[in-house]
Order: C-alpha cells, then structure tokens, then sequence
C-alpha cells in the first residue's frame, strides 16, 4: 500500500511503503495433492473412506471429495496417503472451498477422533449415506495455522481415540447438503 506520509525532516509529503499488517491465510491441506482416506481395522481389509482433490484454481483453492464409505465402528486407524495431482477428478462426490485454520481448545480424545501426535494432525471423517446422497463432513485439526502437508508418495497413520493438546486449529469441510 503506497500511502503519502509527512517527513518531519523536510516537512513534506513523499511516498513512502507500508507493509500492510496481515496475518497469512492458511487452508487445511496442501493444494496440488490428491489424498487417498483408508481406514483400518484389527482384523480384515482397509477400507476405502475417499480421496480428496485440493486444486488451485483461478478463484482460489477447491477441494473435489469422493467419498466411498463412512466410518467403519472399531476402526483403529486411517491412513492419508499423497500423490500430485493438478486436476480435478472426472466424478466426484461434491466440490467446496478450502476451509482456513480457525484458533479452537484441543479435542478430547474420541472414538471417531484420529490423531498422529507426532506430526500433530488430526481427522473427524463424518460422513454418512442415506437414499444414495452422501452427507457430513472431514474436520481437520492441526498444531499450527498452516496447511497440513503430505509429500507426494508419502503416506501419515492417524490413530484412533488419543489425545494431542498440540491440535490448537480447526477447518471443517461440509458437504452443500449438510
């Protein structure tokens, strides 16, 4: 912002730079990545939750879901994993806006809350199927206002029902028919 300030040593007015005072804003997962949601058990095959597209595009950051399944009870564990992708995918779910990191009291651990408290990263997947329309929501939780990030061909295990008082953010995508 270039604004036209008084020098006191020569008592005019030239332009001088301000830095405009903003805090960066921050959305929940790394555009330019798909993440693959799989959720585990202490027995039998993973299960497929969804992916989710995060897109740069002209208007911002759009997040594409595909979701396959909801929760299954006594899962143990979901596991992200991370590949590049820079379109959106031919069928999927329902689209929205990334959602920006707002400041929240850590959550209490829970059956439905998954947690890696190394990398302080934190999942709700909350979604639900009735008469073949998915709705819900993915609440994300975080050590920091900054995206989470999962490198391309890497791969972060959240565990089941423990508790991280690190995971100080929040950014919670809904479905439109939540």
């Amino acid at each position: 912002m270039i604004q036209q300030d008084q020098d006191p040593a020569i008592g005019s007015a030239a332009p001088v730079e301000k830095a405009a005072a903003q805090q960066p804003v921050c959305f929940e997962l790394d555009p330019g990545m798909k993440y693959i949601v799989k959720a585990m058990g202490v027995s039998g095959p993973a299960t497929l939750l969804g992916e989710i597209y995060s897109i740069q595009e002209p208007g911002g950051i759009t997040e594409y879901f595909v979701v396959n399944a909801a929760l299954p009870a006594g899962s143990t564990s979901i596991k992200i994993s991370a590949v590049s992708a820079s379109s959106a995918p031919s069928s999927f779910t329902f689209q929205t806006s990334s959602v920006q990191f707002g400041s929240i009291t850590p959550p209490a651990a829970s059956s439905t809350l998954f947690v890696d408290s190394t990398k302080h990263i934190g999942l709700v997947w909350n979604f639900t199927q009735n008469q073949g329309i998915w709705s819900g929501s993915a609440t994300w939780y975080n050590n920091s206002g900054s995206l989470i990030s999962i490198g391309a061909g890497s791969a972060v295990t959240l565990t089941n029902n423990k508790l991280d008082n690190q995971l100080v953010y929040r950014a919670t995508n809904s479905s439109p028919s939540q």
